[in-house]
């Protein structure tokens, strides 16, 4: 069976290692004297232009680049037994070598509990703190510019939108309206319109004032919300006039959709009162009933009225018949 000896290493070992390693080491006896440099200082950190006669006998916390990186107090405190770490410290263009970043570590050497010196490791990190810097600035100009697109998505939403009840306003009905018909069209689908009226909103506001007005509009438009799928489209088109548009819908389903919000806010009453207020609703499908945005939207209104005519509190689907005057009471 073969022995392994127990060998302390060379001399000339150390000396390989030294002068192997691929990280820059400067060692200093214990009054800070520069007493030796690897080669991979001299080539890479001092950019070939320096030799070991530009650091050896010369006291390191004295060299012009650590002054001017600010580590003369650190290296100090390295010889006085306190070892150092420091992570990407500038070296301005001197000693040299070309300007850069490096990571540093001081480790005291020690005899015992005597300290004898130290040795300085500084590894070059230029290109990686360049290329990090690089995507600083990168990832600053993208949070910039999608600040901009929410400022803009958030200008886009507020020019669309209505301010009380957060519904799409009859600016967006315009924009979207047509093009919804045109791919029912393309795709042989209904489009279902509920226009939905408060009745007696008038009346709502000249005896319980505007502020209670308000909140009918607000908890209406949210019981809308809720109950409307996320597919489908919710306007308030002024006043206390809203409308639904139900995507791909049947005649049978926003019948039953309509009644669903009729008897939903019927459930309610106004605030501080025990008021139930109501709703009528008018409903048409493109493309039976109308065949332009126009024309449908015309149904709807008729529809509408048609609940007003005969008692309000209820849900009409649109027939094509005189509809009389309705009072401005509404």
């Amino acid at each position: 069976m073969a022995r392994v000896r127990n060998q302390q290493p060379s001399d000339e070992l150390y000396r390989v290692l030294f002068d192997a390693l691929p990280v820059s080491l400067q060692v200093v006896d214990r009054d800070g004297f520069i007493v030796a440099v690897n080669p991979f200082h001299l080539e890479h950190m001092g950019r070939g232009n320096t030799k070991d006669s530009d650091y050896l006998g010369q006291r390191i916390t004295e060299r012009k680049s650590i002054v001017a990186a600010g580590l003369a107090e650190d290296y100090g405190k390295v010889l006085a037994g306190t070892p150092f770490a420091r992570d990407e410290v500038y070296f301005p263009a001197v000693s040299g070598g070309g300007e850069g970043y490096s990571n540093i570590l001081g480790v005291p050497l020690k005899h015992g509990d005597e300290i004898v010196g130290a040795v300085f490791i500084s590894e070059d990190v230029t290109d990686f703190k360049r290329a990090k810097n690089t995507l600083h600035r990168a990832n600053a100009t993208l949070q910039a510019q999608m600040q901009e697109l929410v400022a803009q998505a958030d200008l886009r939403e507020q020019a669309i939108r209505d301010p009380l009840t957060s519904l799409y306003n009859r600016r967006y009905l315009a924009e979207t309206f047509d093009r919804e018909l045109l791919r029912a069209e393309r795709d042989h689908h209904q489009v279902a319109l509920i226009m939905i009226d408060v009745d007696r909103f008038k009346h709502i506001n000249d005896r319980f004032g505007h502020d209670t007005g308000d909140v009918v509009l607000k908890n209406l438009a949210g019981q809308l919300a809720r109950q409307t799928r996320a597919s489908d489209l919710v306007f308030r088109l002024g006043g206390d006039e809203l409308l639904v548009v139900l995507l791909n819908a049947t005649e049978n389903g926003a019948l039953k959709r309509a009644e669903l919000y009729r008897k939903t806010f019927h459930e309610s009453v106004l605030p501080g009162t025990k008021t139930r207020p109501t709703l009528s609703l008018g409903i048409a499908l493109f493309p039976a009933m109308g065949r332009t945005s126009a024309e449908i939207l015309a149904a709807a209104d008729h529809a509408l009225y048609q609940s007003k005519r005969q008692g309000r509190n209820r849900s009409t689907l649109f027939t094509p018949e005189p509809d009389p005057q309705i009072t401005a009471e509404g």
